[in-house]
């Protein structure tokens, strides 16, 4: 058995980092430019909304004339056993995430449960008008950008530490930039790295961060808070 040289390991480094795919299905991507590996972005923008909203679901559910705010969750989104995981779709829409690591029992287990106290719309085969409502309001709304929500959950294991609470939260800050805020996340360097420059950056311009990590003082908390701008 031949082992990967370093050379090849330091190409898919980043990515490996990010993502948790391995390095043996990686290596057949690398092409003989000694280029390292991206990651790559959804092909289709219905891609990019699923994955955004699951980033960042509206869980309101209040009574309002707006109609996203009549859908707790995820409107549209239904699951079910594919692939020896959880595929999670939208009837009709070619969006599909595929979660896996876990007994799919445990997932149908927690849903049963939830639906017993709030009536799930998982039984439903198709959206329900009310669903349907509330997302075409939400692919219409100008202050909601897919692609960076999108992207972010692509690198979502990069953004994970070693403690026993892990959790991402990203949300829009003032004057049009991001917060990134890792509970038991990596120092604040790697996140920097993570969303600036480079192979598997996001490209934003890092202008301020909250750091309570151990990566140059001693730590008052937990995880670490990064404020950034999308570069142009």
């Amino acid at each position: 058995m031949t082992l990967p040289s370093q050379a090849a390991l330091a190409l898919t480094e980043d990515r490996r980092r990010s993502t948790g795919e391995s390095h043996q299905a990686l290596h057949a991507l690398l092409g003989d430019d000694d280029q390292a590996l991206t990651i790559p972005a959804a092909r289709h923008p219905e891609q990019a909304q699923l994955e955004a909203a699951v980033l960042l679901p509206r869980l309101t559910g209040e009574e309002s004339d707006h109609p996203q705010d009549c859908v707790a969750g995820v409107a549209g989104l239904r699951y079910r056993r594919e692939g020896g995981g959880i595929m999670l779709h939208r009837p009709g829409m070619p969006a599909r995430i595929l979660l896996t690591g876990f007994n799919p029992r445990w997932w149908e287990r927690i849903a049963e449960r939830l639906n017993t106290d709030y009536g799930l719309l998982q039984s439903e085969r198709d959206w329900t008008p009310t669903e349907r409502a509330a997302y075409t309001a939400a692919v219409s709304s100008p202050f909601e950008p897919p692609s960076l929500f999108s992207a972010l959950l692509r690198r979502i294991r990069a953004t994970a530490g070693p403690g026993p609470v892990n959790g991402t939260a990203a949300w829009h800050s003032v004057g049009g930039s991001f917060r990134l805020e890792a509970t038991d996340g990596p120092p604040c360097p790697h996140l920097i790295r993570l969303l600036g420059d480079g192979p598997t950056g996001l490209g934003w311009e890092v202008d301020h961060k909250t750091c309570t990590c151990s990566c140059d003082h001693s730590p008052s908390g937990m995880g670490c808070k990064v404020i950034a701008m999308p570069t142009e």
